[in-house]
């Protein structure tokens, strides 16, 4: 009976570190510090100043997620999934009205643009050069609310282009990479850029610097037109199993 135990125990552990070699999986989360500035509008209404009309805050703070599924099957796409929720506050500054509705000077005004990316990618290259391509799926789940009468919901799924490349620097447990998203069409734009710095120990542990950029256009879409920009640095933790 111990033999056969012993025999369970092992055949069990090596199953584990089997199928840890043969599927690559990460997690990690990461705090953003970014500004924003641009315009919306709605129905061909005249746009809004998110800064000087809403006076939503220039500076903001958000958290973002990730979890990673990689494998050497060839015809199978990776997977990564990114979570960001992000919101910015302020009082309006103008009275001015919004898709018909009025709102006053000092009223509390709140927008949120948390979004979920849905990236599945092949691997180009893997080793000290890496390059992933594929798709991009960015849900955009947010709103706009402004005093007590505007709650406008903005619900968008953009589907995009993935490119990514790290470059390994031997020895150091250093790599820099770069994080494309990008889609154009009909008037609207979408890119989600990404540069920084990546240090991951020999347990697996690891530390993210970098800046993160992102270009919001709209043209007549769900009869939004809009306008917005929001860069800055990110830091953040992972683990590499």
């Amino acid at each position: 009976m111990k033999k056969i135990f012993l025999s369970t125990l092992a055949t069990t552990v090596f199953s584990i570190s089997a199928l840890a070699d043969f599927i690559g999986l990460e997690a990690g989360a990461a705090y953003w510090n970014s500004s924003i500035d641009g315009n919306i509008q709605k129905g061909g209404l005249s746009a809004l100043d998110l800064n000087n009309t809403l006076g939503l805050n220039k500076k903001t703070s958000s958290n973002y997620f990730w979890a990673i599924i990689e494998h050497p099957l060839p015809m199978i796409p990776n997977l990564k999934i990114e979570r960001t929720n992000f919101s910015v506050s302020g009082k309006a500054k103008t009275s001015q009205s919004f898709n018909g509705k009025n709102f006053t000077a000092n009223e509390n005004t709140v927008l949120k643009l948390n979004q979920t990316n849905f990236k599945i990618y092949y691997e180009i290259l893997d080793n000290w050069v890496n390059l992933d391509a594929g798709f991009n799926f960015k849900v955009l789940d947010g709103s706009l609310k402004v005093g007590a009468l505007i709650n406008e919901e903005i619900d968008v799924i953009v589907p995009m282009i993935y490119l990514k490349g790290k470059f390994d620097l031997p020895f150091t447990g250093l790599s820099a990479e770069a994080d494309l998203n990008y889609i154009s069409y009909s008037g609207s734009k979408f890119q989600d850029i990404k540069v920084g710095l990546v240090y991951e120990s020999s347990i697996g542990l690891g530390a993210t610097l970098g800046y993160k950029i992102q270009n919001l256009v709209l043209d007549d879409i769900k009869d939004y037109d809009a306008e917005l920009n929001i860069n800055g640095v990110y830091f953040g933790a992972f683990y590499h199993f």
